[in-house]
């Protein structure tokens, strides 16, 4: 039924975190509406402590550099957005190390 919540329980990656000039990488043009559709997509699917996980992904530059990681995940975008880790936690939001590297979850309250 729709509404009915699918989730998993998320396991976080054990890593430091990350140092505050850390590119992320998100593709596509962000709306409110659509970062809220993809926030609430999100929590159906994961919990983190119990509760519904409400965050949406980005890609951290880490291991690879910036063009090998647009070409890989995100040639099909026409626009970008590349915050640091800094400008992220300084707005309070917490970045999460989920699923496979160097994947993460920006933690939405």
């Amino acid at each position: 039924m729709p509404g009915d919540r699918i989730e998993q329980r998320l396991r976080l990656r054990a890593e430091p975190p990350l140092p505050e000039a850390t590119v992320l990488v998100r593709g596509g043009p962000d709306t409110r509406d659509k970062l809220a559709r993809h926030a609430h997509r999100t929590a159906r699917a994961w919990s983190l402590d119990g509760n519904p996980l409400l965050g949406i992904s980005l890609f951290a530059i880490l291991d690879i550099p910036l063009t090998d990681l647009l070409s890989a995940r995100f040639a099909t975008y026409r626009m970008i957005h590349l915050p640091t880790a800094a400008s992220l936690r300084d707005h309070g939001f917490e970045l999460l190390p989920t699923g496979l590297r160097p994947h993460y979850t920006v933690r939405l309250h």
